[in-house]
């Protein structure tokens, strides 16, 4: 789907028809993308075109399914990708601009609330004879605007763009969470910063939440840095004693296993027994005393009380919400390293895959995203190489600037475990989307490989392929 909510498939793309030709010819050569393409949309253009009776002979039904066996979604997406290659240039005018005229979003409008939690409440109000308009006014937000004089509203059969600030399934943490369902998702993006930014500002956490939050942050963080300081005293003083065990002659010549029991055994003179004690027993009452730090449901994505405020009167069956329990929270809160904003995501149900100063925190990360306790991910584009973790949802970023290749491993991340979920691909941009319908030139994937098997000498001269003579050499 488009920064718009719109699902895209090629008869969407262009209106010019010999550039449809080429997107279908290319997808005929690329079948792996139809995985990606919805069936609905699909059956529907195949439904308009045949009542219409825009397509010729050879392209009809009978032809092309002679039993019902032979039809399945592979089958009837490869007849679609043909069908597209059988109009004239006049019809296909005509039926694209009966599908953009009829587009509708895929993804649930939430037109309940707004950005900031206040309810909208819908009033008609006349445009023209026996014509009403619904227009919204927010709770608290001022008076109602209303319209003062009425006006015959017209539409033609260009675009109509219902979403016109283009931000339609992007607040990911408040009034569209719920139309993340049935699985975790995950958002790519080259600046993860940014967007962990904006989730928690979105999130609308009051002031008095936010301080308490990062109060008790902060005094862990003090008390973290104590337990750090004691451990590291620990270490050095087992190691004093390890080496002066290790040197002691009435000792030398005792096992590992002797050596396990050196509480016992350590010579007087150093006197550290009592020393390590004393640092145990501070570190537990350090740890007794980090404060436990947690976000009411109401901040949650799509927890109860989340979805009461930002989606009440909407279908929520099926919204995805984070199941981390207080330990494992605690356990981050505990971590030297961790910037503390990666800590109140964590309580969203959110979590940060980038290169931590604190290796623990990933591998946390990594446990919770395979147990799919997530809510959300937010990673980099190198993360989509190598992660077998199943996601219901994606979102790729603006500005993103991949090959051909790289968004298709991105879109493999998506729907590879059961097949009665939703899924949803979604684009914050056109750019990346023409990328997947083009035959692309530029394959830096294609032609590394090809340079790593290939057993003669081959280079890219930057349009094709050329074999270079090795030279002879002299026994």
């Amino acid at each position: 789907m488009n920064k718009d909510g719109f699902v895209v498939l090629p008869h969407y793309l262009s209106e010019n028809y010999a550039e449809v030709l080429r997107i279908a010819q290319h997808c005929e050569n690329n079948l792996t993308l139809t995985r990606y393409f919805d069936l609905k949309e699909i059956t529907d253009f195949i439904s308009y075109v045949i009542s219409k009776n825009y397509i010729n002979t050879r392209m009809v039904v009978q032809r092309h399914f002679e039993t019902i066996d032979d039809i399945d979604m592979k089958s009837i997406k490869v007849y679609y990708i043909r069908l597209l290659q059988n109009f004239t240039s006049s019809i296909w005018r005509d039926i694209y601009k009966h599908f953009m005229s009829s587009r509708v979003s895929r993804i649930p409008i939430n037109d309940v609330i707004d950005t900031k939690g206040n309810r909208i409440i819908k009033k008609n109000s006349s445009i023209g004879p026996g014509v009403s308009r619904t227009s919204s006014s927010v709770v608290g937000g001022g008076s109602t605007i209303s319209r003062m004089t009425s006006q015959q509203q017209e539409t033609s059969g260009a675009t109509i763009n219902l979403n016109p600030s283009n931000n339609v399934g992007i607040y990911v943490t408040t009034k569209d969470s719920f139309t993340l369902t049935d699985g975790p998702t995950i958002f790519i993006s080259n600046d993860i910063e940014k967007i962990s930014q904006f989730c928690i500002q979105q999130a609308n956490i009051p002031q008095i939440v936010m301080t308490d939050i990062m109060s008790k942050i902060e005094y862990n963080n003090f008390v973290n840095k104590k337990m750090n300081d004691l451990e590291h005293e620990y270490e050095y003083e087992s190691k004093k004693i390890e080496q002066a065990f290790a040197g002691n002659d009435n000792t030398s010549k005792k096992s590992m296993k002797d050596y396990k029991k050196f509480n016992r055994e350590i010579p007087e003179e150093l006197n550290c027994k009592n020393s390590l004690n004393r640092i145990l027993g501070e570190i537990n009452i350090l740890r007794n005393m980090i404060k436990s730090a947690v976000l009411n449901d109401t901040f949650i994505p799509n927890k109860q009380h989340h979805l009461t405020k930002w989606a009440d009167g909407l279908n929520t069956s099926s919204s995805f919400t984070s199941n981390i329990d207080e330990e494992t929270i605690n356990k981050i809160m505990l971590l030297h390293g961790i910037d503390d904003k990666w800590k109140i995501l964590l309580m969203m149900g959110i979590g940060v895959f980038i290169n931590h100063e604190n290796i623990v925190y990933t591998e946390i990360m990594k446990r919770l995203a395979d147990e799919q306790k997530l809510y959300m991910i937010i990673a980099t584009s190198d993360y989509i190489y190598g992660t077998n973790y199943q996601f219901c949802h994606l979102y790729l970023s603006k500005d993103m600037n991949l090959t051909q290749e790289k968004i298709i491993q991105a879109l493999g991340r998506v729907g590879r475990s059961n097949i009665q979920q939703n899924y949803t691909l979604r684009f914050r941009d056109d750019v990346s989307i023409m990328k997947l319908f083009t035959n692309e030139t530029e394959k830096p994937e294609i032609i590394n490989m090809n340079r790593l098997f290939n057993s003669n000498k081959v280079i890219w001269n930057g349009t094709t392929y050329k074999q270079v003579e090795e030279e002879s050499s002299e026994n």
